[in-house]
């Protein structure tokens, strides 16, 4: 029932490997089924998106090809950006089985009858673009892309990059910033008003349905369409069926990308994954990325699933844990979350930008040892503002996940306005690597300013 189908055990470097281990019956599958039976497949199956928002799968495909004729081209996109700090599993995914990328994307097309598509991965990610440029080039000389084309993109570092609606702008080279309306709403190469010669505005009723989805969704989509909707739903639980692509890093003995089945205790899960909690004993905290409230110790027997973080009052986002032990200071993460959702901030909404940055200054004063009378009641109120005619989900992750470790940690922040206390600082960065059962930490995030540009030198962000 947990047999793994998404990591295998060893490199699928070529598309014979792939196909040896029963790849490409899923897009035979689709082929034969056509658009609808592909996306009633998908949907009887339950599938949701593997990332932040965890939508039905089936029910989004069918949004997007119920699209009138008059709404323009269909495009998809996989994103695999790994943007979540912490996060490597878009990484792990191409460098074991990169052809279950594609031929998600390929499954994705063909239901919700698409021409062209783009597989979105950042800059930095120089191994894993040569592993998909070598492998579209091998699955086109094998003749899968007769009625499409798929083409490589790659995003820039900002966290942003891996917004679905950031993404669309970075394909058609701009700087990752949401637009406005969500994907199916508002697509790639959508004409703007002013862009348009006179006598033509009516193009703008072209919308160019979008469909973006994640490369662990679209990893999914073989095997689901080659054994069915029933053996996916065998998996995990009701509301979250499948297996999961987890990160576990932290106060761990090994550091690693693991594929677990959905509806275990997640301090079993991490326990299991990370060989073991260091020192012995559960962690204090667990931080999912930047994008959910955090986990404190008496909330990790809940369940790995969509329905069972949210009932402790978390989400599962990327499932990128950083597992934090007794000796964390609880000020300097949240100092941490904060700078970094601060810096990562586009500025579009100056609630989000400004608001951010004075959260950000206040708990950088409290970590100083220079905190005044009012500091955290400050920091609170500021965070209910600064999601004020928010544009994307940042300004909101900034209010839940700082919150969450202020009012889940009163004592430490109540510690961090005596004479003498001396903080400690828990910088927020991504990965640059998973090597020998260890997290390699990228660490420019601290050479960068929050105009986005990055300096030789380390950056004082926060002034009082």
């Amino acid at each position: 029932m947990s047999t793994a189908y998404l990591i295998p055990e060893r490199s699928r470097e070529q598309l014979a490997d792939h196909l040896a281990a029963g790849g490409g019956e899923g897009r035979r599958a689709a082929l034969g089924a056509g658009p609808a039976g592909t996306r009633t497949v998908v949907r009887a199956s339950g599938l949701r998106g593997r990332d932040a928002e965890a939508l039905d799968v089936g029910a989004t495909w069918n949004v997007v090809a119920a699209s009138a004729a008059e709404a323009g081209t269909r495009y998809v996109v996989g994103v695999g950006t790994d943007s979540e700090p912490g996060s490597f599993v878009d990484r792990a995914l191409t460098r074991l089985n990169p052809y279950a990328v594609i031929e998600g994307v390929l499954i994705a097309a063909i239901a919700v009858d698409a021409r062209e598509a783009f597989l979105v991965i950042r800059r930095s990610f120089d191994h894993e673009y040569q592993i998909l440029a070598d492998a579209l080039a091998e699955a086109e000389l094998a003749g899968w892309f007769e009625n499409i084309s798929v083409k490589c993109v790659r995003a820039p570092e900002e966290y942003l990059s891996g917004d679905p609606r950031a993404v669309l702008e970075v394909i058609e080279g701009r700087q990752p910033i949401p637009r406005r309306s969500a994907p199916h709403l508002d697509g790639l190469f959508t004409p703007e008003p002013r862009d348009l010669a006179p006598g033509t505005r009516e193009l703008f009723d072209a919308s160019n349905p979008t469909l973006v989805e994640t490369f662990e969704t679209l990893a999914n989509l073989g095997p689901l369409l080659h054994h069915g909707a029933a053996w996916f739903r065998s998996r995990g639980t009701a509301m979250s069926a499948g297996h999961l692509l987890i990160t576990v890093t932290g106060d761990v003995r090994r550091h690693r990308v693991a594929e677990v089945e959905m509806g275990r205790p997640l301090v079993d899960v991490l326990e299991e994954v990370g060989d073991g909690f260091l020192p012995a004993a559960p962690a204090k905290i667990v931080l999912n990325g930047v994008s959910s409230p955090v986990l404190t110790r008496n909330r990790l027997g809940s369940p790995l699933s969509w329905e069972g973080l949210s009932s402790a009052g978390a989400s599962l986002g990327r499932a990128a844990f950083q597992v934090f032990g007794d000796g964390v200071d609880m000020v300097g993460l949240a100092h941490g979350v904060a700078t970094y959702l601060y810096v990562e901030s586009c500025g579009w909404c100056p609630p989000c930008k400004f608001g951010g940055g004075e959260v950000t200054a206040h708990l950088a004063r409290l970590l100083a040892g220079a905190g005044r009378l009012g500091d955290v009641e400050t920091v609170l109120a500021r965070l209910t503002t600064v999601v004020d005619g928010r544009r994307c989900d940042l300004a909101a992750q900034q209010r839940d996940v700082v919150a969450s470790i202020i009012r889940a940690f009163p004592g430490d922040m109540a510690a961090a306005m005596q004479t003498g206390y001396s903080g400690t600082a828990v910088p927020i960065r991504g990965l640059r690597d998973l090597v020998s059962g260890r997290a390699e930490w990228d660490d420019r995030q601290a050479h960068k300013r929050a105009d986005w540009v990055v300096e030789d030198q380390p950056v004082q962000l926060t002034r009082w």
